[in-house]
């Protein structure tokens, strides 16, 4: 079985305070897998480790069997960090501008082949702002700057996408199509990763779900966590009396 991902053994502390503790699972090529747990469970750190922003003071992550902090080729990985359309609202740049920043940072702050410019236009298009490409980002709604920063690391052509709470903020029209765009990646067999608060998306979108508390709590088919959801958030959530509320996107 071939992984995109392997995650062996996390741990990291950010000073004295514990945020990940001996977190081990795998992701196989081509599958969809959603990240849940409560604000402050490690979520977002196990992301930007992933990603190699952070090195976990144990265990190891190896993504296409490499680890991470050896693996060069990031323009693999295709990363929409967590509230990344809250940008400088006075950042003056155009749709096309950011997206291509993709490339660039592909090329190593290189000039842009003549033969990938035409990439730059089709991320464009798979996330529906070919009418907006050159409108400033400060012109745009919270979902349609969501979308931008997701065609930036989409322009790469990347075989593993992860995100980190991506739609935040964003209206449920917008929530749709970048669900229909998710699936979409998958069926041309991208690794998707998603960290979400949202219970509703987990069980209809997503084949396996992880359910992380510093430690890991679940690990399995959506199926599996249908059936056995209740028990499994009062045990991620420290047992507190907790309310789920399924929006049925």
């Amino acid at each position: 079985m071939t992984y995109s991902l392997e995650i062996k053994n996390i741990s990291y502390s950010y000073k004295d305070k514990l945020v990940l503790d001996d977190v081990s699972f795998n992701v196989r090529n081509g599958e969809f897998v959603g990240i849940i747990g409560p604000n402050g469970s490690g979520k977002s750190t196990l992301i930007k480790i992933i990603v190699g922003i952070l090195k976990p003071f144990k265990g190891e992550v190896l993504v296409f069997g490499e680890d991470i902090a050896d693996f060069k080729k990031k323009y693999m990985l295709g990363y929409v960090a967590q509230h990344v359309s809250y940008f400088n609202q006075g950042f003056p740049a155009t749709v096309y501008e950011v997206v291509s920043l993709g490339l660039i940072c592909k090329k190593r702050f290189k000039r842009i082949a003549k033969d990938e410019v035409p990439k730059i236009d089709e991320a464009i298009e798979k996330v529906g702002l070919s009418s907006f490409k050159n409108v400033n980002l400060n012109k745009l709604s919270l979902g349609q700057r969501q979308r931008v920063f997701i065609a930036r690391a989409l322009v790469t052509n990347p075989k593993m996408f992860i995100l980190d709470e991506p739609t935040v903020g964003v209206d449920l029209n917008s929530v749709r199509s970048f669900f229909d765009l998710l699936k979409e990646l998958q069926t041309q067999g991208c690794t998707i990763i998603l960290v979400t608060h949202d219970i509703g998306v987990v069980t209809t979108c997503i084949q396996r779900i992880i359910c992380l508390n510093k430690r890991l709590f679940f690990c399995g088919l959506s199926e599996e966590f249908v059936e056995n959801k209740k028990d499994i958030l009062n045990k991620l959530y420290n047992n507190k009396d907790i309310q789920i509320i399924d929006h049925g996107h």
